[in-house]
């Protein structure tokens, strides 16, 4: 059973700055600009400054064919360029309008689902699916937990679902996977490039990156043509007709990966012919023309499609280019320029965070608040702890006490609780006196504190909670919509959790009907389209159906990550695939799973990191490794460093080669995301320092002592 804890917000380290984006072209030719008001309400402008929609919503999209959606009092509709509301707010969710049509979603009994509506508002694609994307080339990508398709505009699969993943298509062809090999297919659902390939990518400017089993790149055409020989270690997309492609040291024997180190890159045509050697190493991919570029002193700066630099490397950290804007950071302050490298948001804040119903969460000196898309604050750094913007609230903390503002950064929620979560479909979970209860946005409490744990309303708008000793699966107004048959109620993952009665575990469906009997000594969530189920002591695999795709026959199993399984036979750990083929021999004492192509295990009480052959790359050597999460996945080596406890008993990272990157000197870290990792050193005296470090160690937040309640307060 999942608890409300501290240092959830580390989930949400991603720093990305956007800005509110010109639409699309409308059919006048005339693009608007969306605003937010100082008490937080939306509306349009024109490129000369001009109100052209006055602020009156409470969050909108970027006009995309003539139209876009408002938020107006929780529900989605649609106004013209005029601000005239053309189709009335009545959804629960909203996308841009994309050839025709928009995907829309509708709570219903079984939960948020997905349909497609015309210009008019009229339903041309009932609401029935779990998940939905933009219509794109005729054909819009539809997904439920156990299955994705493709459907016209009637709602009639074209392509009928059969593909363990399935992407959107581009320039006429969709990437798709079976098993381990990975193809496209075409708009009629045909096979248009065998699944042969070991990896393959997006078609982009007519050419596709691919590799085979060694691990090397090159590029096909639309026909599956090899037309730029395997020869690359990495290899990006096309972009104004160059891609950046990087070759590892020439000694090197084993398959490498770009994180290990000392590449070249360079800039080639579409016919594989060299445009530019670089002497610096690219850290991103050409975004809106430009690409961060790192050099070997740790600076960043960017260059375009010609290999020039055209933004000096004068950065702690860059990222990405989005909408105009790139996050960068400066002295350990963190703000965003433009294209051509001046500021747009100054250099001034201890953390950045990513924009959420249109401001993004600040910290300065350990103070939070939140700042507009201008670089305006909006709210001043005054809470101990803020959480992002969610429903158009923000969780905040005062002397240790949970409360909600809106986005003037008026308090409407008293700060009154113990701890508090954000705003999910109209719902927050606050605890008093140790209890979980839910509140309206108004404060007002719909569901008393009286559970023990309770988890957010999910997919299904079903609450697995615990009262009074009994689980159960709470409606909105909570109410019980069904005691769980069984011990425990849990989260539901891929359509499905599991049940236990009797002694014996089972699985349900989003009714609360048991859909695989109870049958399992122990069971575990679905992952991957697969569940690892144990019967008479011995673990295996079963499909949705209940079906075993892998009998039962190890000691103990993990869940399937990147198409792998750790098992362990007779108290020796190894690796299988989705079939159950064996590609690792247990022989360790225990595995972590892969992530980018590395699995830490341990050997003689110490650990070390192998490759997907089962060849030990970084020998056994370190303490202790600590694995994160993201997307719900476990990963260790995350932008190419993982971190791990060296004998000294200080943490650190390696790359990996195995060779410490930055030195051991840390009591705890966490692995990176998006370039930056929470770190903590504790001090002779007890007293715990926290933080955030770039890829070369610095500090580029903190260190400061946690306040009150954690870093991070409750979330």
């Amino acid at each position: 059973m999942k608890k409300i804890i501290l240092y959830t917000l580390l989930a949400i380290l991603i720093l990305i700055v956007t800005v509110l984006p010109i639409s699309a072209q409308t059919p006048k030719g005339q693009g608007l600009i969306r605003v937010t008001d100082e008490s937080g309400q939306t509306g349009f402008i024109n490129a000369e400054g001009e109100v052209i929609v006055e602020p009156q919503f409470g969050g909108a999209q970027e006009f995309s064919e003539g139209l876009a959606g408002v938020l107006v009092e929780g529900k989605w509709g649609f106004i013209d360029e005029t601000g005239q509301m053309i189709i009335e707010p009545q959804f629960d969710d909203a996308s841009n309008f994309s050839q025709g049509l928009a995907f829309v979603g509708v709570k219903g009994p079984e939960g948020l689902r997905y349909g497609y509506i015309d210009p008019s508002g009229q339903f041309v694609v009932e609401p029935q699916y779990g998940a939905a994307t933009l219509f794109r080339e005729g054909l819009a990508k539809v997904t439920e937990p156990n299955y994705t398709g493709y459907i016209d505009r009637s709602g009639e699969f074209v392509i009928e679902p059969g593909f363990q993943q399935a992407f959107a298509f581009k320039e006429g062809l969709a990437l798709v996977n079976v098993g381990d090999k990975w193809g496209y297919i075409d708009e009629t659902g045909q096979v248009a490039i065998p699944l042969t390939f070991a990896f393959a990518t997006d078609f982009s400017e007519g050419l596709a990156a691919v590799s085979n089993e060694q691990h090397k790149y090159g590029y096909i055409d639309q026909t599956g043509e090899l037309v730029i020989p395997y020869q690359f270690d990495d290899a990006r997309p096309f972009q104004d007709g160059v891609a950046l492609v990087g070759q590892a040291p020439p000694q090197s024997e084993d398959p490498v990966h770009p994180w290990q180190g000392n590449f070249t890159y360079r800039l080639i045509d579409q016919k594989g012919q060299t445009v530019t050697e670089l002497p610096i190493t690219p850290s991103g991919n050409f975004v809106e023309g430009l690409a961060p570029v790192s050099t070997p002193e740790g600076r960043y700066g960017y260059i375009d499609t010609s290999g020039q630099m055209v933004i000096e490397p004068q950065f702690d950290v860059a990222l990405d280019f989005s909408d105009g804007l790139a996050v960068v950071s400066v002295n350990g302050k963190m703000g965003a320029i433009d294209p051509s490298g001046d500021w747009v948001i100054e250099p001034q804040f201890d953390i950045l965070q990513p924009f959420s119903d249109g401001l993004a969460q600040i910290s300065v000196d350990n103070k939070y608040g939140f700042v507009d898309k201008t670089g305006q604050i909006v709210i001043g750094p005054q809470y101990d702890f803020t959480g992002q913007f969610s429903e158009g609230l923000a969780v905040v903390a005062v002397d240790g006490q949970y409360g909600y503002i809106d986005q003037t950064g008026q308090m409407v929620i008293e700060p009154q609780f113990e701890n508090a979560a954000a705003f999910i479909n109209g719902l927050a979970s606050v605890t008093v006196n140790g209890k979980a209860g839910y509140v309206d946005p108004t404060g007002q409490m719909v569901i008393e504190p009286q559970f023990l744990y309770t988890f957010e309303f999910g997919e299904n708008d079903l609450a697995p909670a615990t009262i009074g000793g009994e689980e159960r699966y709470l409606n909105r107004d909570g109410s019980v919509a069904f005691d769980s048959p069984g011990l425990y109620a849990n989260d539901f993952k891929e359509g499905l959790t599991t049940v236990q009665q009797n002694g014996r575990f089972g699985y349900i469906d989003r009714t609360g009907q048991v859909v695989i009997p109870a049958d399992f000594q122990q069971a575990m969530f679905f992952s991957e389209g697969l569940a690892a189920v144990a019967v008479d002591n011995q673990w295996g695999f079963i499909d949705p159906q209940g079906n075993f795709v892998v009998e039962p026959q190890y000691d103990f199993v993990g869940d399937f990550t990147n198409g792998y399984a750790m098992v362990m036979k007779n108290n020796r750990a190894g690796f299988i695939d989705a079939t159950g083929q064996v590609v690792i021999e247990p022989q360790f004492e225990q595995a972590l799973p892969f992530t980018e192509g590395l699995a830490a295990v341990q050997s003689g009480g110490l650990w070390g990191f192998i490759d997907e052959t089962g060849q030990m790359v970084i020998e056994p050597q370190f303490l202790q490794v600590n694995l994160g999460y993201a997307n719900q996945k476990p990963v260790l080596f995350v932008e190419g460093l993982a971190p791990v406890e060296a004998d000294s008993g200080q943490f650190g990272y390696i790359d990996s080669s195995g060779e410490f990157v930055i030195e051991p000197q840390f009591s705890w870290v966490s692995t990176f995301t998006n370039g930056l990792a929470y770190v903590e050193i504790r001090g002779d005296d007890g007293v715990t320092q926290q933080g955030y470090i770039n890829p070369q160690g610095e500090f580029v937040w903190g260190p400061l002592v946690s306040p009150t309640g954690g870093l991070f307060g409750s979330y």
